[in-house]
């Protein structure tokens, strides 16, 4: 997660408070250390399924059966964010028609069956 997406979310929602999970976690330090100087209260998120369990939103790449996945760095047919595991029996939402011809998030698992248009 960059430190845009807590920033976008800011622009609809009172977002002060920013939980950071990273396999990495020196990746994990800099990005509170971005979002800090941002404004934001950010800290380290040390256990993933508690601090899913505190917060409104979760911005991610991968997460559990049921959850709502913010999928939004696939701008070109070759990016995926989710494996096709993720789009089975899912509502999906698009923000614009564009993502139909460009995203390889969608691109992929249309051309094999697994999401269709209805």
């Amino acid at each position: 997660m960059g430190s845009l997406i807590p920033e976008a979310y800011r622009v609809v929602r009172p977002i002060e408070r920013v939980l950071v999970w990273d396999r990495d976690v020196t990746a994990a330090q800099r990005l509170i250390e971005s979002l800090s100087q941002q404004g934001f209260e950010a800290r380290l998120a040390s256990d993933l399924d508690s601090a899913v369990g505190e917060v409104d939103i979760v911005s991610c790449a991968t997460l559990g059966s049921g959850s709502h996945l913010d999928l939004i760095g696939s701008f070109n047919p070759q990016m995926r964010e989710a494996d096709d595991a993720c789009f089975s029996h899912a509502l999906l939402y698009i923000d614009t028609q564009e993502a139909l011809q460009k995203s390889g998030e969608l691109l992929g698992p249309m051309s094999r069956g697994v999401l269709s248009l209805s």
